[in-house]
């Protein structure tokens, strides 16, 4: 991951002005901030939920977690895109001081999007116990994130398809993820030894603190940007 990331700041660094670099990096801190904001920190909490349930047999709570989630990334990618798209003004002025932005940034809500998605479904991945399945797509992931947007602006010379590379790659890792987790659950057993009334309230439960705590941390990370 640093090593593509680094690649990925020095072509851009020797392609782009100092502005262009620091506004995109800028927009890199917003993606990631907002997506660990809509996912309320149920990442955290799926992991060590449906491995619990994985360890006592439990499948049947595990399908009723990944369908809740499912239709919890479905709300959440669709309320952040929205909501992104509508005050992307206010951030271009704030942050950016030019409306010039607004299109990058409402662009990258649809990265933000796609983020919920392959954060939540990464995480059912990870508590499934499926490593090498999860190693072998983070790789993949990283990669393609980095530089298929460098590939588009080496094609293009734009900076705005440095955003819409983002984008599209992170549609493209929502797909793989939650294509995995599909074929995953579709073969998971339906007997339960034991069914809980509402997993998913246990759930939310747990991870909600964990929202205050991860949205925290990653905004720290990128304070400097």
């Amino acid at each position: 991951m640093f090593l593509f990331s680094t690649i990925f700041y020095f072509l851009l660094a020797h392609l782009l002005s100092t502005t262009l670099v620091g506004s995109i990096s800028l927009l890199y801190a917003i993606m990631n901030i907002s997506g660990v904001i809509f996912v309320l920190g149920f990442t955290q909490g799926l992991e060590h939920f449906i491995s619990f349930h994985i360890s006592r047999g439990n499948y049947g709570n595990i399908k009723v977690m990944i369908r809740r989630i499912g239709i919890f990334a479905i709300i959440s990618s669709i309320v952040a895109m929205v909501v992104v798209y509508f005050i992307s003004p206010l951030i271009a002025i704030t942050l950016f001081h030019s409306y010039f932005y607004v299109e990058f940034i409402r662009i990258i809500g649809i990265a933000i999007s796609a983020f919920i998605f392959r954060d939540l479904f990464s995480s059912i991945i990870l508590g499934l116990k499926r490593y090498r399945t999860y190693s072998m797509s983070y790789i993949f992931v990283n990669i393609f994130s980095y530089i298929f947007p460098i590939l588009l602006l080496l094609y293009s010379g734009k900076a705005i398809y440095v955003i819409i590379g983002i984008a599209v790659a992170g549609v493209v890792n929502a797909i793989l993820f939650i294509a995995m987790v599909s074929r995953i659950y579709f073969h998971l057993e339906t007997a339960s030894k034991s069914e809980a009334i509402d997993p998913f309230k246990t759930l939310f439960v747990y991870s909600f603190p964990l929202f205050f705590a991860s949205t925290m941390t990653t905004s720290a990370n990128y304070l400097d940007r």
